[in-house]
């Protein structure tokens, strides 16, 4: 197949591609349209039971999914996809189909992760040039603590301190081009989970030290002001995601300061308190994890004065010291 506006030759006769929708008729529409654009290994799923058998006997390099039948679970599947709960890659190329293109369908759609969400009617047309555009143009994936997909952020939202971006393997591409950059074998797919969740724990960690600042900020006027019940589960939360992280994936330098700082969440949580000394030194663990992360030189450092200072902080207000001047 080859595409006039990008000028480049790719062919699709050996992608295979899944397609759910209830809807008889229109599975029989999409599968005409997929095999005039150039599709032929063309796998049709009627519920939601054969999306998930299909991805978990047999693997595809495309998942086209109708999201108006059901669009909790298909949410939810997508979701468990990427996080690598449902089928052997969970960097599938995904697109979603939808009657109902408005703002809220459109947002709930992208913030699972799919590539692409396309409205119906769908034309042959349109169909060529979506995927076209996923085969040559896909955009790398960024991680937060809740979301794993692709890149959608404008300019003004970008974060100098962030990671780059993940250029996650993607069969379709390599199905279709033959290349081998793009290949969604056992190592690449091991290579993006582990980097995936390096970001992870670093978009989690900065997640804490923003809290914390702000925590400190508002304890500020008044340090002996109680933590709502929300900001402690938010921290205690996080601290235990980042624990469970570090251990799954054996980040063993990480395993101190992630102890710590349940240690010093733990503080926090009993004493229910504004308390700014065992926030900042919250935020200084957290900060060493960024640190870390990045390889800073000064990543060794921030963890041992982090690690000592929890010690010494956390016995404080053990004694009585709710630490009412800044750590």
């Amino acid at each position: 197949m080859a595409t006039a506006q990008t000028k480049h030759e790719f062919t699709l006769d050996r992608v295979r591609v899944a397609h759910y929708d209830p809807n008889m008729r229109m599975r029989t529409l999409m599968r005409g349209m997929l095999l005039t654009t150039g599709f032929r290994e063309i796998r049709e799923c009627r519920t939601i039971d054969d999306i998930i058998t299909q991805l978990e006997t047999d693997s595809v390099e495309l998942l086209l999914i109708d999201i108006d039948s059901d669009t909790d679970k298909i949410s939810e599947i997508v979701r468990d996809i990427r996080e690598g709960r449902l089928g052997a890659d969970p960097y599938v190329v995904i697109m979603a189909l939808t009657w109902r293109p408005e703002q809220d369908m459109i947002a709930r759609a992208l913030q699972t992760g799919t590539d692409d969400l396309i409205a119906k009617p769908i034309s042959t047309k349109v169909l060529a040039e979506r995927t076209a555009n996923l085969v040559l143009s896909r955009k790398d994936f960024v991680v937060t603590s809740n979301y794993i997909g692709p890149d959608r952020r404008g300019p003004d939202r970008y974060n100098p301190e962030d990671l780059p971006t993940i250029r996650v393997p993607n069969a379709l591409r390599f199905k279709a081009t033959g290349d081998p950059a793009a290949v969604a074998d056992v190592g690449a797919l091991a290579a993006a989970r582990e980097t995936i969740k390096t970001h992870r724990i670093y978009r989690i960690a900065w997640e804490i030290s923003d809290k914390t600042l702000a925590l400190e900020k508002a304890a500020a006027g008044d340090a002996g002001g109680k933590i709502s019940g929300l900001d402690i589960r938010e921290l205690t939360r996080k601290v235990a995601e980042i624990n469970r992280l570090i251990e799954a994936e054996d980040l063993r330098q990480l395993a101190p300061i992630g102890q710590s700082m349940t240690g010093v969440v733990n503080s926090i949580v009993d004493v229910g308190r504004a308390s700014k000394r065992l926030l900042a030194v919250l935020r200084l663990h957290s900060q060493a994890i960024v640190a870390t992360v990045k390889g800073d030189k000064s990543a060794s450092e921030m963890v041992t004065n982090a690690l000592s200072r929890a010690v010494k902080v956390v016995q404080s207000v053990a004694n009585g010291d709710a630490g009412t001047e800044a750590a």
